[in-house]
Parts: structure tokens; C-alpha cells; sequence
């Protein structure tokens, strides 16, 4: 499976403290079959166009975000499941695992204190998605509400030598469970998810190492 992802965004300030962010952008994904009697299958076509407000209530210190989506992203046909449903997967990662849902709303604040060389981090933002169809023409119409969900996060950065730098951050995210045709389903549940990265320039390059590691509890 191969994908090619544009994304196009613009930044724009309005007034002192404030400035707002359109993103968006093309994808094109190809799948070839495991057999040569078989057409590769393609989709491609704009994503959801994201935008996000933010305001700085202490510059340089508190962050508030307002952002949502607007459904601009290409519709999902029967035929092309096996194709979103290879991008969608963890395992592979691809950056833009959808090209579309229902559009979404949400906010929150980031904030930053520095302590001696380092800068202490820390935000919570929540997320609420839309009701949407996820496959078009099916056989039968289906409604999918995926789970609202709250993100906590915290971290620590900071220069470790001259050209050393360091990363810690944690992550606690809570999902509720996803409604389909009003039903509920199980959810993806409560994550954990822990990262580490040091930076080290070496001569005219950088080389970068992390580690991340996830916990998931699912929904009872």
C-alpha cells in the first residue's frame, strides 16, 4: 500500500493575542492485491479541512485552543474498504490514516513554566466528534458517533549540553465508547502513552532517538 499526503495550512493573526489556523490538504492511496489477476485499487481526494483559534492569556506561558473540522474530506464507498481500512491500522502509521469523518469540535490549554534551563509543559484538550455515515451507498445506512475523548499531557525539555537536548512526555487520553445506528459499542478506552527523545548534533547534522510506549485498558 502506498500513500501520497499534501497538506496545505495558513496561519493568520488577528489581533495581538490571537491568531487563527486552517489546515488541510490531498491525499492519493493506492493498494495492489496479492495476486496478479487483480486491479490495483485507488482512492484519493481532499481531507477534512481542521481549523484552530488560539488566544494567549499569558504570553509565553497559557495557551487557550478553540478548534473543530468541517467534513471536507472525501466520502467512503463500499468498494473502497479494503483501502481505508489498510490506513487506518496502528501497526503501519500512516499520517493521514482517514480522509474524512463527520467533522468535530473541541479545545483546550497548553501551558509552560521554565525551571533553570529546562521548561516544564503541561495541557488538556477534549475532543467531542460528530454524528456521520461512514460507508456511502451501503446496503444499509449506518450512523457511527465516535466517542467524545479528554487528552492530559506533561512533559519536560530542556538542553542536557551544548548540543544535547532531551524530551519527556506523558500522556493520559479517556474515550468514550463510539454509538453505531444509536447502540453502544465497545470503545477504545483509557490510554497511557509515554515518550522519550534525545537530540544530538553531530558536526553539520542532527541525529534524533525516541522510544514511546502505549497502555490501552479497554471499556468494561
Amino acid at each position: 500500500i502506498r500513500q501520497l499526503t499534501m497538506p496545505v495550512g495558513i496561519s493568520v493573526p488577528v489581533g495581538r493575542r490571537t491568531s487563527l489556523a486552517l489546515s488541510g490538504g490531498y491525499s492519493v492511496v493506492e493498494l495492489t492485491p496479492d495476486g496478479a489477476t487483480q486491479a490495483n485499487d485507488v482512492i484519493y481526494g481532499p481531507l477534512d479541512t481542521e481549523v484552530r483559534l488560539s488566544f494567549e492569556v499569558i504570553p509565553g506561558r497559557l495557551i487557550v485552543l478553540l478548534n473543530g473540522s468541517a467534513p471536507t474530506g472525501t466520502t467512503v464507498q463500499v468498494n473502497e474498504l479494503s483501502v481505508l481500512g489498510a490506513i487506518s491500522s496502528e501497526i503501519i502509521g500512516f499520517t493521514a490514516p482517514t480522509l474524512g469523518a463527520g467533522g468535530d469540535v473541541g479545545g483546550g490549554f497548553v501551558a509552560a513554566v521554565p525551571v533553570g534551563r529546562f521548561a516544564v509543559g503541561f495541557g488538556a484538550t477534549f475532543n467531542k466528534p460528530m454524528e456521520y455515515a461512514p460507508i456511502e451507498n451501503a446496503a444499509v445506512e449506518t450512523r457511527l458517533l465516535p466517542g467524545a475523548e479528554l487528552r492530559v499531557r506533561a512533559g519536560v525539555e530542556g538542553p542536557l549540553a551544548r548540543r544535547t537536548y532531551v524530551r519527556v512526555a506523558g500522556i493520559f487520553a479517556k474515550r468514550q465508547r463510539d454509538q453505531l445506528n444509536d447502540v453502544t459499542k465497545n470503545g477504545v478506552g483509557n490510554r497511557i502513552i509515554g515518550y522519550v527523545a534525545v537530540n544530538q548534533g553531530l558536526g553539520i547534522a542532527n541525529v534524533t532517538l525516541y522510544r514511546s510506549e502505549e497502555h490501552t485498558s479497554e471499556l468494561q
